[in-house]
């Protein structure tokens, strides 16, 4: 059973302290500090930030990497680099789930609900864990995982599985029925696999380090830069005002190492559906890139973007798209985006996952705490 932690007020000034300076020299991130914790468990804080409108915003400490987020009922499953919370939106209780209750490994790369209501968690070298509110079972290469680091996992209407890891993909109709499906490089654009999707159709939609897979069920698609993915490495370095490095593929970057001046645009590390169907994705430095289906469109921060690492994507009920990037949180509404940065209100200015509640409320995953957005007028 995970430690239940009650919820309490902090300050910021005396509970959050500078970043090593090394940090910052491999982060592209504010010059922002992380809250430390115990080394027995993380918690959630809320504090109050120096600069923003506390009317439209709120803030959470946690002192750890905010990779994923996942909203169920009145809970906020919130993934961190040191484990997992469950936080009660309505009255602050939070739960805390590591190792010592069934994880394998204690950093979460993607969680998801499957149609029974089972949270699945895919884990930095941990494998994949299924938890029903009781039990905690993982699954790990001799199960038939095709590697232990899962970055992504969506569920088919008939509940197959589709894992997204660092050595290809696994299709999962039943986790004991076997042999789980395998794809690897015989099919992929690059075994690095971080984002995976399903459309309307049914087609699987794959972003990997080697550009975007589609797989409809009897045949595997490929783009990459070369077809439009991504933007230009000239475009990128005029934005920034210098030159930029070719992150090359295969180094097992994603997580940490989020420099302004990498770039690979057909390193996808996000990416979502809209209700046209129209695919957008997000790359490691070259932009938010949208495909119909023939033609690619990308956007960057000429387009008025915030940042070009885009982290995470999210359609909020009114078909705005949330965009989390290496600076700030932006909304597009087709025509223009609006960009929100530290000192409007947001933890960090690195926003690495998003979650969207019924009522519209916006969540932030960020570098080391969450921010809410509550604005009556929908962003």
């Amino acid at each position: 059973m995970g430690k239940v932690i009650k919820s309490r007020w902090h300050n910021p000034v005396k509970y959050i302290l500078p970043v090593v300076i090394l940090s910052l020299s491999m982060f592209c991130i504010d010059a922002f500090a992380l809250e430390l914790h115990s080394e027995d468990h993380i918690s959630i804080k809320r504090i109050k930030l120096s600069k923003g409108n506390e009317s439209l915003w709120s803030n959470w400490s946690i002192g750890a990497i905010i990779k994923v987020l996942l909203i169920d009922g009145d809970y906020l499953w919130i993934g961190t680099s040191d484990g997992v919370i469950r936080y009660n939106k309505k009255n602050e209780g939070q739960v805390v789930y590591t190792i010592k209750d069934g994880l394998r490994s204690q950093s979460i790369l993607s969680i998801a609900r499957d149609r029974d209501g089972i949270k699945w968690f895919g884990t930095n070298g941990g494998g994949l864990t299924s938890y029903d509110g009781k039990r905690w079972k993982s699954y790990d290469s001799k199960d038939g995982l095709v590697d232990e680091y899962v970055w992504s996992i969506a569920f088919e209407p008939d509940g197959t599985m589709w894992v997204g890891t660092w050595y290809g993909v696994n299709k999962i109709r039943k986790v004991d029925e076997k042999p789980w499906g395998r794809y690897t490089l015989e099919v992929l654009a690059n075994e690095w696999v971080y984002v995976t999707m399903i459309d309307k159709e049914g087609t699987k939609w794959f972003g990997t380090e080697g550009g975007v897979n589609s797989f409809d069920g009897k045949v595997w698609r490929t783009w990459t830069h070369k077809d439009g993915l991504g933007a230009d490495k000239g475009l990128i370095e005029k934005e920034l005002g210098k030159p930029v490095d070719l992150l090359p593929s295969g180094k097992r970057h994603m997580g940490h190492e989020t420099r302004a001046d990498q770039y690979n645009p057909d390193y996808v590390v996000s990416g979502v559906i809209d209700h046209k169907g129209d695919k957008w994705f997000g790359t490691w430095g070259a932009g938010l890139s949208r495909f119909d289906g023939k033609n690619w469109k990308t956007y960057t921060m000429s387009d008025g973007l915030p940042g070009n690492m885009i982290h995470s994507l999210k359609f909020d009920q009114k078909g705005n798209l949330w965009i989390g990037t290496n600076g700030g949180v932006s909304r597009f509404d087709g025509k223009g985006f609006k960009n929100y940065k530290m000192e409007d209100g947001l933890f960090s200015n690195t926003v690495y996952s998003i979650a969207i509640d019924q009522d519209g409320t916006k969540w932030f995953g960020t570098f080391g705490g969450v921010s809410r957005f509550m604005d009556p007028k929908g962003g």
